[in-house]
């Protein structure tokens, strides 16, 4: 993908990747005996371990297989991706030490687009646990299920969004998450009318998961699907500099919350952006070196002045249309 911009914060090394490093392979878990990846100086690393082959199936948001989509795989910082873009049925094959724990992994659509909310991280558990909840655990953060802070709370929103009873039960769902995560079964979500809605609305709703699809030894599936909260807000604002107060023009920004990338993006001739259907809540906007957090506005109000007072900071001024 050519561009004659870079977005803030990218220093992924790669040319055709325009989405930044990625991230780091830190995420707190439950105590193990295990060392992350045999690594450590009560495990040293032995060059003649012993390989596997890892097979992993992309999704995006709405569980949907993620076909020729473009990945990185890397295994403490070492890219061990050997093919840029996933096959056509969403899936890459990974050779890696049998005593694995987790991999960082990053993916997108095949074409990198710098707008929407890519591209998908995870730090990705290879190991799953045998214990019931902490493999639960580990199959739901790999689907995207991260946002609640208590495993019920995950369980709970991974039933709301597959159409399952609700009531937050490991044992409820045991079967059908390994189902979905182990045999590359993940039910695609489809927007659907709402039975007897006056206004026509829809609704998000499973199709019948896919026919299984089993690449031995070992595989898993990655998503970023998550119980979605009602959008009745967007960004609409304008950029401007620290000294005149001058539109800050066709410059590539991004916008995260909770650590997850929710829009790449670039102002306009006059300063501006927007970007709409967004949660309530405050994000957090980079461009150029600077960042700062901003709220996500009522869809009435436009244009607010986001002004730049020095190389770290910004401030926000409200505005209203």
């Amino acid at each position: 993908m050519a561009t004659n911009k870079t977005i803030p914060g990218n220093q992924s090394g790669d040319p055709s990747w325009p989405y930044g490093p990625p991230p780091e392979e830190s995420e707190a878990g439950e105590p193990t005996w295990k060392c992350p990846g045999g690594e450590c100086e009560c495990h040293p690393i032995d060059e003649k371990r012993e390989t596997v082959k890892h097979t992993l199936f992309f999704h995006d948001d709405n569980s949907k297989r993620m076909a020729n989509a473009r990945c990185r795989v890397f295994l403490k910082g070492t890219l061990v991706s050997k093919q840029e873009n996933a096959g056509g049925d969403g899936s890459i094959e990974v050779e890696i030490p049998e005593d694995t724990l987790t991999l960082a992994v990053e993916w997108a659509p095949e074409d990198v687009p710098l707008v929407g909310p890519f591209p998908f991280r995870r730090i990705y558990h290879v190991y799953i646990s045998d214990d019931a909840d902490e493999g639960a655990r580990q199959r739901l953060h790999n689907l995207g299920f991260g946002r609640p802070r208590s495993l019920e709370e995950k369980i709970e929103a991974f039933q709301e969004v597959y159409n399952l009873p609700i009531d937050g039960q490991v044992e409820s769902v045991q079967g059908t998450l390994t189902d979905y995560h182990d045999n590359a079964r993940l039910p695609p979500l489809v927007e659907k009318p709402i039975a007897g809605d006056p206004e026509g609305r829809t609704e998000r709703k499973p199709d019948p998961p896919l026919s299984p699809d089993v690449r031995p030894p070992s595989q898993g599936c990655l998503a970023a699907v998550e119980k979605t909260r009602p959008k009745h807000c967007h960004f609409s604002y304008v950029v401007l500099d620290r000294q005149n107060e001058e539109p800050v023009k066709n410059e590539p920004f991004m916008i995260e919350f909770e650590g997850q990338t929710v829009h790449y993006g670039q102002t306009d001739g006059e300063g501006k952006f927007q970007h709409g259907d967004v949660e309530a809540g405050h994000y957090l906007f980079k461009i150029g070196e600077s960042e700062m957090t901003i709220p996500a506005i009522d869809k009435e109000h436009k244009d607010r002045k986001i002004i730049l007072q020095n190389d770290i900071f910004l401030r926000s001024k409200g505005g209203r249309a």
